[in-house]
């Protein structure tokens, strides 16, 4: 079989290197589109009168198939007197 591959021009273990990267590319690339996902949802379903949508912000986590980049929402908390809390995000306090 390793004789096969190489008059390819591709060694077995180049083969494999290759999958794995594809596949570690995959999980990346749904992992982004997943925490995106969840991340409108809560948007959608936030206490308007409490979470102040501030826009989005680039973040970027480690997984155990690369870095994962997506954009999530910054909200500011607004309490019942008027005052602001610290810019928040839903999905952090999520997935921590």
């Amino acid at each position: 079989m390793d004789i096969m591959i190489k008059e390819n021009g591709v060694t077995f273990k180049e083969l494999e290197k290759n999958i794995f990267a594809w596949i570690c590319h995959v999980g990346q690339e749904f992992t982004k589109e997943f925490l995106e996902r969840y991340d409108q949802m809560l948007m959608k379903q936030r206490d308007k009168s409490y979470y102040r949508h501030k826009g989005l912000r680039q973040t970027t986590i480690k997984t155990v198939y690369g870095e994962v980049t997506y954009q999530r929402v910054i909200y500011e908390a607004m309490n019942e007197d008027g005052s602001k809390d610290d810019e928040i995000t839903e999905l952090k306090e999520k997935i921590d």
